[in-house]
């Protein structure tokens, strides 16, 4: 089966610190940047899954029987922490206090695209949980697949197709203070 995929991506940091005497101010940011996309050969997954009765023990597909899948996959992070803290670590009394920031956003997309499956006389799952060619519910002249799902396949054989994207933000503030009761 032939998988072409890229997948590329970047992760670029910056960490800087100051020294304000009494205290440090610490700053880390970073930025993740990634797009891949993949072809898959799906075949033989999707004569496993929709037609065990005619392939019960998974085997090969016949010439000409062909299911493929485009994933797209594209993601964005930011993320920044800034931090204030006492500098002298062998004081009695420490402190620490910051922020959080990160904003991760991801898109992705599948296609699946299945020559065989619209002429199949059977679609399905086991003979009880299936649709059959000219069968239930729609009769004469519909296909197994409308008969076990209700739908047909879309332009150029697609079976399946999925879109997600999110956006996810942080925010978050911390403050620490520490006394040491008794001297160290």
């Amino acid at each position: 089966a032939t998988q072409i995929g890229n997948d590329e991506f970047t992760l670029s940091t910056l960490a800087i610190s100051w020294d304000l005497g009494a205290a440090e101010l610490f700053s880390n940011t970073s930025w993740f940047k990634r797009d891949a996309i993949q072809w898959l050969d799906f075949t033989r997954g999707y004569l496993q899954f929709y037609q065990q009765a005619l392939f019960p023990d998974g085997g090969y597909p016949p010439d000409g029987y062909k299911a493929t899948t485009f994933y797209d996959n594209d993601q964005r992070n930011f993320v920044q922490e800034l931090r204030l803290q006492s500098a002298d670590k062998d004081a009695r009394f420490t402190w620490v206090a910051g922020g959080f920031f990160s904003r991760n956003k991801q898109a992705a997309a599948q296609d699946i695209y299945a020559n065989f499956i619209q002429k199949s006389p059977y679609v399905g799952f086991a003979p009880d949980f299936a649709g059959y060619t000219d069968g239930a519910p729609y009769g004469d002249g519909s296909s197994a697949l409308a008969n076990f799902l209700g739908i047909n396949l879309g332009p150029n054989s697609l079976i399946y197709q999925a879109g997600w994207k999110t956006v996810e933000k942080q925010l978050a503030g911390f403050v620490q203070g520490n006394f040491a009761i008794t001297e160290q």
